[in-house]
């Protein structure tokens, strides 16, 4: 069973999947072949049969067949409603993941140059999927179908970048033993991935659509980056789990944060015309330069710049502006308390030792006739 287009879509599938963006996509696939480190799998999956690289969502998912088969309805009926997406599934992952990495991910004939039909099936799928998200907030196909234009022609842009941000993973985590470790285990990675593709969303002022796509991997991850954040290349957050990157927050190249980072904000401008807080990207959180580490439980609140090749120590806590070439720590750790346990002897009918912090409970006996304050009347 074939991935059923969105009605309004169909006559503008050329247009979104345009010999450019498939053309930008197969010059990524073949820059890979100057790493060896991006193409170590390509001989153990190349017996893969592109049977197996079926469109997802074909008929062994009931539910996502079900949504292919109501769709139609729907779109056909836009002027009286309009249907959001299903979020059961994070199909945009998963067709991210295979597009992006093919030789990890079973799909190694998308990378063979000579294979258009096959990469341009896998993009329509996306194309589809997207529309689908951005559509309900919009309501304007040609609208709609200009912004997916724009992120698909930044495709393999995009796959240049995520390269970089998993040799920073390699390069900054001893505990990584190899490139195809990162790209099916690290959650950091598809955050990131996620991210700098709602980002793009972001920038042509698709509604919605871009946080919503950042928080169904937020939801998988543990890691909340927000599609309006600015992030450079070579960037590896390490762990990941409680991660914080607002809105207006801007990173450099080579930077690493470690679990439990927030880069937000400390401040709120007031609206006076609704007596609220002020909506919109004015800058309200850290700017931070390049080759900068930021350790486990930091805060950086408000729009402070962290200057190039900054160290700051877990935990620290910053709203302030620190100049490059700086090491940030806590001065004095909470000094840890240590004592020896008191021997405890328990005989057979009673226990000899107290605490002599902790007050004895005072326990009256209750007559046969007695309610039991622990039971129901």
């Amino acid at each position: 069973m074939s991935y059923v287009w969105p009605v309004p879509l169909a006559p503008h599938l050329d247009t979104i999947v345009s010999s450019d963006v498939i053309a930008s996509l197969q010059r990524s696939y073949e820059l890979d072949s100057a790493d060896q480190r991006f193409t170590s799998l390509v001989a153990s999956a190349a017996s893969v049969s592109p049977a197996r690289i079926v469109q997802q969502g074909d008929g062994r998912d009931p539910v996502l067949r079900e949504m292919q088969s109501s769709r139609v309805t729907a779109s056909s009926n836009m002027g009286r409603y309009v249907t959001f997406p299903l979020r059961i599934t994070f199909t945009e992952l998963d067709l991210l993941m295979e597009i992006m990495w093919p030789r990890f991910y079973n799909c190694c004939e998308l990378a063979v140059l000579g294979n258009k039909p096959l990469l341009r099936e896998k993009l329509n799928h996306l194309a589809g999927v997207m529309f689908d998200g951005i559509f309900p907030y919009h309501q304007d196909v040609l609208s709609v179908v200009g912004m997916v234009v724009v992120v698909f022609l930044k495709l393999g842009e995009i796959r240049e970048l995520l390269k970089k941000d998993v040799l920073a993973a390699y390069q900054g985590d001893p505990a990584a033993a190899s490139i195809a470790e990162i790209i099916r285990c690290y959650p950091s990675l598809a955050a990131v991935m996620i991210q700098r593709i709602a980002h793009e969303f972001y920038l042509v002022k698709a509604l919605v659509y871009p946080r919503e796509l950042c928080e169904m991997v937020h939801r998988l991850t543990a890691i909340d980056l927000h599609p309006g954040a600015k992030i450079g290349e070579y960037f590896f957050i390490d762990h990941g789990v409680g991660t914080v990157i607002g809105e207006t927050a801007e990173i450099g190249s080579w930077c690493r944060l470690y679990q439990n980072v927030t880069l937000g904000a400390l401040h709120f401008e007031i609206d006076e015309s609704t007596k609220t807080l002020k909506k919109g990207p004015y800058k309200r959180h850290p700017t931070v330069g390049n080759h900068v580490v930021i350790g486990t439980g930091t805060k950086l609140l408000g729009p402070i710049i962290i200057g190039d090749n900054v160290s700051i120590g877990a935990n620290s806590w910053i709203q302030e502006d620190i100049p490059p070439n700086t090491t940030v720590f806590i001065r004095e750790h909470p000094a840890q308390m240590k004592k020896q346990k008191s021997e405890r002897r328990v005989s057979a009918s009673t226990d000899t030792t107290t605490n002599p912090t902790r007050p004895e409970p005072q326990i009256s006996p209750l007559s046969p006739t007695s309610s039991c304050p622990l039971r129901g009347s």
